[in-house]
């Protein structure tokens, strides 16, 4: 399966993408991670590049890099029968992209023929909680330092609805509760998708 994780910046995808990899491994399920931009030397660049680069031309590396991705590491990985835990990918874009002057429906054209996720999670968190852990950082992006959580968060909700209009499989996850409830239920709705039950 493949499995992607987007929300604003700060409200804890890492965190909780390496929890719900040991939550599954004890289960005897093999887990890989990634993440967007990509380890990739497109991936690297656009990491090195976000401050000089911005609207259609970063959209359009992120494209690249997630084509790029998706050939070279997420399908190989999906064959060896391995369920592919994703840190960011197209809800990502609907939030930065668009935050970069993007409209949803161009973000979408250019990432035509993209793989589509079993199941999208978006990540939400208060806005007080997202300022908090960006204070802790030491170096912030150019969308932390020139856009708010609130305008992340929005655009969030957005992404999630956009793409619920598109046929993805969308769930939110409210990441104020305990980190092992947020863990427990991205869990249950894994654990759905591989038994074929509704509600993944």
């Amino acid at each position: 399966m493949f499995i992607t994780f987007d929300g604003p910046n700060g409200v804890g995808k890492t965190t909780i993408i390496n929890e719900v990899k040991r939550a599954m491994e004890v289960d005897g399920y093999k887990i890989f991670i990634t993440r967007e931009p990509s380890d990739s030397n497109i991936g690297q660049f656009i990491r090195n590049s976000e401050e000089k680069y911005n609207s259609y031309t970063l959209a359009n590396l992120v494209a690249a890099d997630r084509h790029n991705h998706i050939k070279e590491e997420i399908l190989p990985q999906l064959a060896k029968g391995v369920i592919v835990l994703c840190d960011r990918y197209i809800a990502s874009s609907l939030i930065l992209q668009v935050l970069d002057g993007l409209s949803a429906v161009e973000v979408m054209r250019i990432n035509t023929s993209i793989l589509k996720p079993d199941i999208c999670f978006i990540l939400l968190a208060k806005e007080e909680t997202i300022n908090y852990r960006l204070a802790t950082r030491k170096c912030l992006t150019r969308f932390e330092r020139e856009y708010t959580s609130k305008d992340e968060l929005e655009l969030s909700r957005k992404a999630a609805d956009y793409l619920s209009t598109e046929s993805y499989n969308v769930k939110l996850i409210n990441t104020d509760q305990k980190l092992s409830n947020s863990v427990e239920i991205i869990k249950s709705n894994l654990l759905n998708l591989i038994n074929g039950l509704p509600g993944g």
